[in-house]
């Protein structure tokens, strides 16, 4: 094992020093710095947040997930510095399970789902696909998991939406790398997986980070 990662640290040396020297300085710079800063694409309030994960089609078949995501986007929205307070996500498993309204989109609109939440503002969460393999019968695990990301504020007001300008919201995609599904991994870990990158990406959109991140 050693020896094949001297050789290719000797490979990524060779190929390196072949580059022109602007192009070794522009590497050199990203992996010290990280790259540019990204900017975040919309800045949540310090108030409360609900955040709902909205799945219609009853696409997300392992039910953990959505506990998994909120567990891990309120993670890191904690150690990159967001300080906007999540409502708790029994709060708002306990809303869509028991108000007969929740479903009924005549009777509740995105903005009062916040407000029954007691949150001043409301991250949604539309999914788009979610699934464990790319082919059913096929005995390989291959997840995808994809939502539409906007914002909407709880005031009682004929606009509510704060991002982003367009309808429809930011498209986020997050995979799995393809492994048998005969082995120890389980249809959860593969959903639990998905839960955290989604978490990880979705986060992203709300504080300033480094490309490299």
């Amino acid at each position: 094992m050693a020896g094949r990662t001297a050789i290719r640290f000797g490979l990524a040396v060779v190929l390196l020093a072949a580059l022109p020297a602007c192009q070794q300085m522009a590497i050199t710079w990203f992996h010290m710095t990280g790259g540019d800063t990204v900017e975040a694409k919309f800045k949540l309030t310090s108030g409360k947040l609900a955040v709902v994960v909205d799945d219609p089609q009853g696409l997300i078949v392992v039910p953990s997930t959505f506990r998994a995501f909120q567990q891990k986007l309120e993670e890191e929205f904690t150690s990159k510095g967001v300080k906007t307070k999540v409502v708790p996500f029994d709060q708002w498993d306990r809303l869509r399970r028991t108000d007969p309204d929740y479903n009924d989109t005549t009777k509740t609109s995105r903005r009062l789902i916040g407000e029954k939440l007691g949150a001043e503002q409301v991250l949604f969460l539309d999914v788009t696909d979610f699934r464990l393999k790319r082919e059913p019968s096929t005995p390989v695990f291959q997840g995808r998991f994809a939502v539409r990301v906007s914002v909407y504020s709880t005031e009682r007001k004929r606009d509510v939406r704060l991002w982003p300008e367009q309808e429809g919201g930011e498209a986020v995609v997050v995979e799995t790398q393809p492994r048998p599904s005969d082995g120890d991994e389980a249809a959860s870990d593969v959903a639990h997986e998905l839960a955290q990158k989604m978490a990880v990406d979705v986060a992203k959109l709300f504080y300033d980070h480094k490309e490299k991140d």
